[in-house]
C-alpha cells in the first residue's frame, strides 16, 4: 500500500516520518488482520482476546463511532463474508480465480462483548477494521506531527492535513475517475478526505466480480450507481466511513452526505459526476 508525507518544515521530517512508522506499525500489531500474530487475528482465531492494549481499544472504538455515523453499514463484522469471497489474504495474494464460499450471517457491533475494565473481548464471529484502521492511523499521525509542523499524510488514498502553524493550504489532488483530463483538486486547511472505489480493488471469482466494499445486510459487493466516491470530512475516518456508506446508501447517499454538512464527489459508472456539498465545482 503506498502513502505519502509533506511537512512544511523540512526540518522535521525525520521526526514526522517516525512518527508516521510508530501509528502504523502499532496499527498493525493490534488490527492488521493479515498478520497472524496481530491481536485482531488472535481474537478472530480464538473468539476471545484477554489483556486488550489500549492501541486495540483506539481502533475499536473508531469502528464503533463510523458504525454509528453510519446507521450500521460502515460494520467490522463483515470480515467473515470478506474472506468467504476470497479476501480472506492480503489483496496481492487473492488467487485469479475465487470460488465463494457459503456467506455468513453478519451481526453488527452486537457480534462483539467488551468488558472494558477486565480487558476483555469475545467475539462470535470474524471481524475486520479495514473500513477505518489505515484512516485512524492517518489521524492519529496527523495529530501528533501537527503539535510541532504542519503536514499531510496520505496511506492509500486517505488523506489528513494540518495547517495550524501557517494557516496555509494544502492541495490534494483526487484520482481521477471520471471523464475529466486530470486530476481533480482540492484545498484543505484541516481534517481528512478519503475515496472509495470498486475500480481497483476487485477480483474475479465463480459468481462475477467482486470487490472489498460488502453490504451487512447481504454479505455480498454492494451493488451500485456510484464506482467511486471521495469525501471530505473533520476527520479522515469520519470521510472513510462516508466514502464506504455511499456505495451502501447508494441513490441516497447525496442526501446523506449533505445532511452531515460535510463534502463529496461521486461518480457514476458511466463517468457522470456529481458534486454534493461545498466541493468545489470546477472539475466536471
Amino acid at each position: 500500500m503506498s502513502g505519502t508525507l509533506l511537512v512544511a518544515d523540512e526540518r522535521w521530517a525525520s521526526d514526522a516520518e517516525a512518527t508516521l512508522w510508530q501509528w502504523i506499525h502499532r496499527a498493525d500489531a493490534a488490527v492488521n488482520r493479515f498478520l497472524p500474530e496481530s491481536e485482531i487475528s488472535r481474537l478472530n482465531r480464538d473468539s476471545e482476546l484477554y489483556d486488550v492494549s489500549d492501541d486495540f481499544f483506539t481502533f475499536l472504538n473508531a469502528a464503533q463511532f463510523a458504525y454509528d455515523i453510519t446507521g450500521g453499514l460502515c460494520d467490522p463484522a463483515v470480515a467473515g463474508a470478506l474472506n468467504a469471497w476470497g479476501y480472506s489474504v492480503d489483496f496481492d495474494h487473492i488467487p485469479d480465480q475465487v470460488f465463494v464460499q457459503p456467506l455468513p450471517r453478519t451481526h453488527g457491533m452486537g457480534s462483539l462483548e467488551i468488558t472494558s475494565s477486565e480487558r476483555y473481548i469475545s467475539t462470535c464471529c470474524p471481524i475486520d477494521f479495514g473500513a477505518t484502521a489505515k484512516a485512524l492511523v492517518v489521524d492519529l499521525a496527523v495529530a501528533d506531527i501537527a503539535t510541532y509542523c504542519d503536514c499531510l499524510v496520505e496511506i492509500g488514498g486517505d488523506v489528513g492535513v494540518s495547517t495550524a502553524v501557517t494557516g496555509d493550504e494544502w492541495i490534494v489532488g483526487v484520482a481521477p475517475d471520471g471523464p475529466e483530463p486530470q486530476a481533480p483538486q482540492v484545498a484543505l486547511r484541516s481534517g481528512g478526505l478519503a475515496t472509495s472505489t470498486t475500480t481497483y480493488r476487485a477480483w474475479a471469482t465463480d459468481r462475477g466480480r467482486a470487490h472489498h466494499i460488502i453490504d451487512p445486510r447481504t454479505g455480498s459487493p454492494a451493488v451500485s450507481r456510484w464506482r467511486a466516491a471521495t469525501i471530505a470530512a473533520p476527520s479522515c475516518v469520519e470521510a472513510n466511513a462516508f466514502a464506504t456508506a455511499t456505495f451502501l446508501w447508494n441513490d441516497d447517499a447525496p442526501w446523506h452526505i449533505a445532511q452531515s454538512g460535510w463534502a463529496g464527489r461521486l461518480v457514476t459508472h458511466d463517468g457522470e459526476i456529481l458534486t454534493v456539498g461545498s466541493w468545489p465545482k470546477g472539475d466536471e
